[in-house]
């Protein structure tokens, strides 16, 4: 279990870091650890992997539901912030930031 002001430095990147170019893929992430926000650094950002670890969550009144995840086909612009849980990472085009986390 992590304080109040733990959890807050994790949110903000405190778990760790890297960069990726097109071609590259997110290695050594910690064990239980996943990538919490990815940071779109160039225009027409493409993945060729984008895992999340779960595409369902609970929702108001506790009942669970599922959206539409991110796909590996969809195009980002710069300076767009994808936050969420994914598990692996793998940039087809473009350039990213990524963030670890709990």
């Amino acid at each position: 279990m992590y304080s109040l002001t733990d959890a807050a430095m994790l949110q903000l990147g405190q778990g760790g870091s890297g960069h990726l170019d097109g071609g590259e893929t997110a290695e050594n992430i910690p064990a239980g650890k996943v990538i919490i926000a990815i940071t779109v650094l160039e225009a027409d950002t493409t993945f060729t992997t984008l895992t999340q670890e779960s595409a369902e969550f609970l929702g108001t009144g506790a009942s669970t539901y599922s959206e539409n995840p991110l796909a590996n086909s969809d195009t980002y612009p710069a300076g767009v912030t994808l936050y969420g849980r994914w598990t692996a990472l793998v940039v087809n085009a473009g350039s990213v930031v990524f963030y670890i986390g709990p």
